[in-house]
C-alpha cells in the first residue's frame, strides 16, 4: 500500500509531446495557409490537412501497447513531424506578413539607436578594420541551426521530452510573434542607410534583409515563394536575437553547458547587429519576444501535459521510478 502511495507522488513519464505543439503546429500552418489565400502567395507549405494528419498519426502510435512501451520508437517521429511543419511556417511566415505594407518605422528605430550613442556606420567602420573580428562574429552569427539541432539531440538523448516540448513551443511562438510585430512595425534595416559602395568590405552585413525582396513583398510584386523563402527578412524584432535567448534557456538544463551557451549567445545577439544588419532596438526587441515566448510555451506545454494526464490515468508502467529524473519540473 505504501509503495503503491510512494508512486503516486512521482511524476509520470512523459512518452510524447504535449497537444499545445500540436495546437501550434496546426495553428501555424493555418497561418500561412490564410495569409496565401487572402494575399495570393504560392508556397509549398504543408497545408492544414496534411498537418491534422501528422497529429492523428502521432495519436494513433499510442494505441499500440508495444509502441506504448517503448517511446524510444515513437518519440524521434513526433519530434520530426514537429520540426518539419515549424520549419515550414519559419520560413514563410515571416515573409507573407511582409505583405500588409504598413508605413516603415525606420526612422523611429534609427533614431532610438542613435539616442543610446549607438551609430552603425562607426560600427561597421571599426568592423572593417577588424577583419579577423568580422569573420569570427559571422561563423558565431550562423549558429543558430546548429545550437538548435544540437538540443533536440541533447534532449532525446538525455530523455528531457518534456523540456523539448517547452523548446519546441518558445522556438514556433517566437515566430509568430516575430511575425505578427513586424506587420505592426516593419523596418527595412539598417541596411537601408548604408552606402551600396561599401557592399565587398569585411564589415558589410552579409545577412541583412534585402531590400528589393523586401520591398516587392510590400508592393505585392513578390508572390511566389516557391524555391526562395530563406531566413533574414524581418529587422524588427531581430528572431537572431530571440533565438540565442531560447537557446541559451534550453542550454540551461545541462549544468556544463551554461557558461558556453550564455557566452556564445551573447556574441550571437552582438554579430546580429554586425553581420545581421539590425538596429539594436531590433535586439531589444527580440529579447523581449523570446521572453513572452519561454513565458507562454512553459504554462501552455505544463497544461498541455495536464490535459494528457487527466484523459489518460497514472498507471504503474506509466510512473517515473526515478525521483532525480529530469522530467520532474
Amino acid at each position: 500500500m505504501a509503495s503503491v502511495e510512494a508512486a503516486k507522488t512521482k511524476v509520470m513519464r512523459v512518452v510524447s509531446l504535449s497537444p499545445f505543439t500540436a495546437a501550434l503546429c496546426f495553428a501555424g500552418a493555418c497561418l500561412v495557409e490564410g495569409m496565401s489565400l487572402h494575399f495570393k502567395f504560392k508556397t509549398q507549405a504543408t497545408d492544414p490537412g496534411s498537418v491534422l494528419i501528422l497529429i492523428v498519426l502521432c495519436i494513433a502510435l499510442r494505441f499500440s501497447p508495444a509502441l506504448r512501451a517503448r517511446p524510444w520508437l515513437t518519440i524521434p517521429f513526433d519530434v520530426f513531424a514537429v520540426v518539419v511543419v515549424v520549419l515550414d511556417f519559419t520560413l514563410i511566415l515571416p515573409w507573407q506578413a511582409q505583405a500588409f505594407g504598413l508605413p516603415l518605422i525606420d526612422d523611429v528605430v534609427h533614431a532610438f539607436d542613435l539616442s543610446i550613442g549607438f551609430d552603425h556606420v562607426t560600427w561597421m567602420g571599426w568592423l572593417n578594420g577588424q577583419p579577423d573580428v568580422a569573420w569570427g562574429l559571422g561563423i558565431v552569427y550562423n549558429t543558430m541551426i546548429p545550437q538548435t539541432a544540437l538540443i533536440i539531440i541533447l534532449c532525446l538523448m538525455t530523455g528531457r521530452i518534456r523540456h523539448l516540448d517547452r523548446y519546441l513551443c518558445a522556438f514556433a511562438i517566437a515566430i509568430i510573434l516575430t511575425s505578427a510585430l513586424s506587420i505592426l512595425l516593419p523596418t527595412r534595416g539598417i541596411i537601408s542607410i548604408l552606402d551600396p559602395s561599401l557592399r565587398n568590405l569585411p564589415g558589410w552585413p552579409f545577412a541583412a534583409t534585402d531590400i528589393a525582396t523586401y520591398d516587392a513583398l510590400r508592393s505585392g510584386a513578390l508572390r511566389d515563394l516557391i524555391g526562395v523563402p530563406k531566413l533574414g527578412i524581418v529587422s524588427f524584432p531581430s528572431f537572431h536575437a530571440a533565438s540565442a535567448v531560447l537557446a541559451t534557456w534550453a542550454f540551461w538544463a545541462w549544468r556544463p553547458a551554461r557558461c558556453p551557451a550564455v557566452a556564445l549567445n551573447s556574441t550571437v545577439s552582438i554579430a546580429t547587429v554586425g553581420c545581421g544588419g539590425h538596429y539594436v532596438a531590433d535586439v531589444l526587441a527580440g529579447f523581449f519576444v523570446a521572453t513572452c515566448s519561454i513565458l507562454l510555451a512553459v504554462r501552455g506545454s505544463n497544461l498541455g501535459y495536464t490535459l494528457l494526464n487527466h484523459i489518460k490515468p497514472i498507471s504503474r508502467s506509466n510512473v517515473q521510478r526515478d525521483a532525480g529524473s529530469p522530467e520532474i519540473a
